[in-house]
């Protein structure tokens, strides 16, 4: 989109940005190291902004997994295990069959 923020970058850089940060949440490494791993990333000919602008894809690749969600249950029986807890920060997990 024009009017957000890095609009500028080309399509191909800002892919790579994209699938570097969803590198990092998939592997369940903090988006903090991203700095550290600057060098090596950059090898691939593309450049890497500042880990505060790589969170702006965040919300972008969390609506993504979304709708790959809906798309794999939809019209699906599902079964969602609760476990009564409601402190803030509790991790939810969802069964599928």
């Amino acid at each position: 989109h024009p009017d957000e923020k890095m609009a500028s970058v080309q399509p191909d850089e800002m892919a790579f940005r994209y699938r570097t940060v969803e590198t990092f949440l998939v592997s369940g490494v903090a988006l903090s190291k991203a700095d550290a791993f600057r060098p090596l990333l950059q090898r691939s000919g593309y450049a890497l902004t500042a880990r505060e602008n790589l969170t702006l894809f965040i919300p972008k690749i969390e609506a993504n997994e979304f709708k790959v969600l809906n798309l794999e249950v939809h019209e699906e029986y599902i079964f969602i295990e609760f476990d009564g807890t409601t402190r803030l920060g509790e991790a939810i997990n969802i069964t599928c069959r």
